[in-house]
């Protein structure tokens, strides 16, 4: 039988109350003076059971009699209790002579019951017939040679002495052993007191409990460290209880070494991986985002996001989630196609369930015939690809620089900005514009809005250095060139027209930015950006009026002569106009041929390409409303050709009907899925399939902003798992700062699950 359950608390016994007919019980004291404690005598119920005597003849006899459990061991706790409390006590008019052995006298005397009640008990039983120690036969002690095992092991039957005797064994040190072990059963019975299982188990309990109370502030520091992009670095704690954990663990169970920490940063980059991997199989949509980028130490890195509609969170909002970095050894697209998808794979990722790509625009990426898009999509057909749509902008000002005049007045004012942030003395000298920077496009713009709302203060600071500046002949070289290029009406004005659109496109990059931008919206503000460029063209003049008299007056102020270049009979540098106006000459040769430029870039980059997801768009009332009834129905017809989405057709038909009567225009995609989640379940799935598309890569960029941030020179030859786990801490660091504690408690388990540990930290039940 299981050693438990000699300690497990007593079940109500139904048998034993039933033959239990007082209401008294004898207690256990504490002191080894039983003849102290109160006496109580109660004669049992006859509860009975058949045995036989030595000849064979069947006897009646109670079942609580103690003589049953001489020597037998694992009494039921219940049993024992109650024989403990209520043992089997013969009735006043019981004939002890009758048991006599021969050659005896004495009998057993019923007071002795009472007046011993608390330890004393007679045995009817055929062949042990006699007096015994119920405590000493319920928790037999250790007996020793030459101890004789009256009251013990066999009756006691020498009445004579009965009272010098039973004095003797009040006072042995058997009997106070048993009473001590009585007396912790019955605590235990009442719950004063644990069992040893359960004492053990609590030992253990606290044992881990302070085991987890040590790992916590090493996790909590690499967290802290992770979190706010820190090196793990740092003295040895000497005081709290790390100090204990130092002194008295061995090395190899401290915990604080470089592989423990690494172990640990990775699998906090798991369980973060994994739990956003979780949250997109929930979503009945995903797309994957990705872009490519080295590190300090050379390494290309490609970036993993995926974008899924999150449908738990309230409200219910666009999640763009970064799950890490792959190092490339090759670039070519197949390479490049296998990461990707063993990654995916890996991660766990419900792969059913992709349905957009989304990367910038180069060969290797966009490529139609073997580019990743391509290869991926030849596994999965319905992963369409989408070509950034901040990319796609950015392509649309770089196009202008085709515009040679545009080109150079952009060169010029990128080299400006680079010359005073070369130097802080030049820096002090004209207000602070951020560098001039490809990447970041907003910043560009910036750029250039700042430099021409501080033009008059540039040109006056290199004229200057280039005069009587610094003592610095290469300075002041460099300031007359560039006093040079900047002080003519050409440079003027082109400065002036690419600082106004830059100032229109500055916001709407920051727009597009966002990870909650769809593609719905990117219509919406490409279209509105598109009819401001086309109104601007068509009001030409009265634009381009106010941008010369603005021109014009800076050049007054330094006495810039406004002239036309002179016409030739054959040009191959620059258009000849034949315009002796000067507002007419830079109207036509500047100021035209940018719009039209942007304007045709724009409608070329923002073409409808993937019809079939666009066409998704058309479920939104306000574009649907404006549509035939037959366009409407090709178009879902399409929809459901395409994406399969069960009982599309006929939903599509009341979803119709629904808004023909309702004001929806200034109503998102994200906020139709209200009306539909209950009774269109078709139209949800095509709305979430929509909404997950990816609009753009920015999600992608901004992850190489942490890498950068984490891989520095100094840790330059950090590993990857390492390098995935930071980063993970770093992007998601309001996901663990939300829940830190549960964290750390998922972490622990997890350490102590990955592989045996020297100290423990689980409990029996995780």
């Amino acid at each position: 039988m299981d050693i438990r359950n000699f300690f497990k608390k007593p079940k109500l016994c139904d048998s034993l109350s039933e033959a239990s007919t007082g209401s008294n019980s004898i207690e256990i004291n504490n002191t080894v003076n039983i003849e102290s404690s109160e006496s109580c005598v109660v004669e049992s119920a006859s509860v009975t059971v058949n045995t036989k005597n030595n000849d064979g003849h069947v006897i009646l006899t109670n079942e609580k009699d103690i003589g049953n459990y001489l020597n037998v061991e694992n009494i039921n706790d219940c049993l024992k209790h109650e024989l403990l409390r209520n043992p089997w006590v013969p009735n006043t008019t019981y004939d002890f002579k009758s048991d006599l052995k021969l050659g005896r006298t004495r009998a057993f005397r019923h007071q002795w019951l009472h007046e011993n009640g608390s330890w004393l008990t007679y045995s009817a039983l055929e062949g042990v017939k006699g007096a015994f120690c119920r405590i000493c036969v319920l928790f037999k002690p250790s007996i020793h040679r030459g101890v004789q095992g009256g009251f013990i092991v066999k009756p006691f039957t020498k009445y004579k002495d009965f009272h010098a005797s039973s004095k003797i064994h009040l006072s042995s040190n058997w009997h106070t052993e048993s009473m001590s072990r009585a007396k912790d059963f019955m605590d235990v019975m009442k719950g004063k007191k644990i069992s040893v299982i359960e004492q053990v188990n609590s030992g253990l309990h606290k044992e881990i409990e302070t085991n987890r109370l040590k790992l916590k502030p090493i996790i909590s520091t690499i967290l802290f460290c992770g979190t706010h992009d820190l090196p793990l670095r740092g003295k040895k704690s000497d005081s709290g209880i790390l100090k204990d954990h130092f002194l008295t663990n061995v090395g190899n169970a401290k915990y604080s070494s470089h592989r423990t920490q690494n172990e640990l940063i990775t699998l906090c980059g798991k369980i973060l991986k994994e739990e956003i991997v979780c949250e997109a199989n929930a979503a009945n949509a995903f797309s994957i985002i990705s872009d490519e980028s080295a590190d300090i130490s050379g390494v290309e890195q490609l970036t993993i996001v995926i974008r899924f509609l999150d449908k738990q969170s309230s409200p219910i909002k666009i999640r763009e989630e970064f799950l890490g970095f792959l190092p490339l050894d090759k670039l070519d697209a197949e390479s490049v196609a296998t990461k990707i998808l063993s990654f995916m794979e890996d991660s766990g990722l419900n792969l059913s369930k992709l349905y957009g790509q989304g990367y910038d625009g180069c060969a290797t990426m966009a490529g139609k015939v073997g580019g990743v898009a391509k290869l991926i999509r030849n596994r999965y057909n319905k992963a369409l690809y989408f070509h950034c749509a901040s990319h796609r902008l950015n392509l649309v000002i770089n196009d202008l620089n085709k515009i040679m005049i545009i080109r150079n007045t952009i060169g010029t004012i990128k080299e400006i900005i680079k010359f005073y942030r070369e130097s802080t003395l030049r820096r002090n000298l004209i207000p602070n514009i951020p560098l001039f920077c490809e990447t970041r496009w907003s910043s560009k713009y910036k750029s250039i809005r700042l430099f021409s709302a501080n033009f008059i203060a540039i040109i006056q600071s290199l004229q200057s250095l280039s005069v009587n500046g610094i003592k610095n002949s290469n300075t002041r070289q460099r300031a007359l060139n560039l006093y040079s290029s900047i002080s003519n009406f050409t440079f003027i004005i082109s400065m002036k027209i690419i600082a106004k659109y830059s100032a229109i496109l500055e916001p709407v990059t920051n727009i597009l930015q966002g990870v909650s931008m769809e593609l719905y919206k990117v219509r919406e503000h490409v279209e509105e950006l598109l009819k401001m460029l086309e109104d601007n063209r068509t009001n030409a003049n009265e634009i381009f009026d106010l941008l010369f008299t603005d021109a014009k007056s800076i050049a007054d102020d330094f006495e810039f002569t406004i002239t036309c270049p002179r016409i030739t009979g054959k040009q191959s540098h620059r258009n000849n106009y034949s315009y002796e106006s000067p507002i007419d000459y830079y109207r036509v040769s500047i100021f035209l041929p940018y719009l039209d430029s942007i304007i045709q870039c724009i409608k070329e980059r923002f073409e409808k390409s993937n019809s079939v997801a666009f066409s998704l768009q058309h479920l939104h009332p306000a574009l649907f409303i404006k549509m035939k009834k037959q366009e409407y129905t090709e178009s879902v017809a399409n929809i459901y050709k395409f994406y399969k989405i069960e009982n599309l057709l006929a939903k599509s038909e009341s979803w119709y009907s629904l808004w023909q009567k309702k004001d929806c225009r200034s109503m998102d995609i994200i906020d139709l899925l209200e009306h539909s989640n209950i009774f269109f379940p078709s139209i949800t799935i095509a709305l979430e399939i929509f909404l997950s598309l990816p609009a753009t890569s920015c999600t992608a960029e901004r992850s190489f902003s942490t890498l950068r941030r984490v891989k520095t020179w100094l840790r330059s030859t950090t590993c990857e798992e390492r390098l995935n786990g930071l980063c993970m801490l770093s992007v998601h660091r309001e996901r663990i700062n939300i829940r830190k504690e549960k964290f750390i408690e998922q972490l622990i388990i997890r350490f102590a699950i990955e592989q045996p540990r020297r100290l423990q930290f689980l409990f029996n039940n995780e």
